[in-house]
């Protein structure tokens, strides 16, 4: 877990120099009003493609829709779900 700012230049340089490719499925959601609940898989290949390693999630994620229609992240937990 990370608390305060101190703790997130660190974060993305070590995921970048692991060069992931991402990918997503939002499972199922529920909008109400301007907030929302996704329930999102995430793979995460991580290393060269003939070591890459696998990592999965389980995500929820909460964002809530902004006064120009766009959707901004509030909370979002990886491993929100088993």
């Amino acid at each position: 877990m990370i608390v305060g700012h101190e703790g997130l230049p660190a974060v993305p340089g070590d995921l970048i120099a692991k060069k992931p490719r991402f990918a997503s499925q939002v499972e199922r959601f529920v909008v109400v009003d301007d907030i929302a609940m996704l329930y999102t898989n995430f793979i995460v290949m991580m290393g060269p493609a003939q070591k890459a390693q696998e990592v999965k999630s389980r995500a929820i994620e909460i964002p809530g829709r902004q006064h120009d229609v766009a959707w901004k992240l509030i909370v979002g937990d990886p491993n929100g779900r088993k």
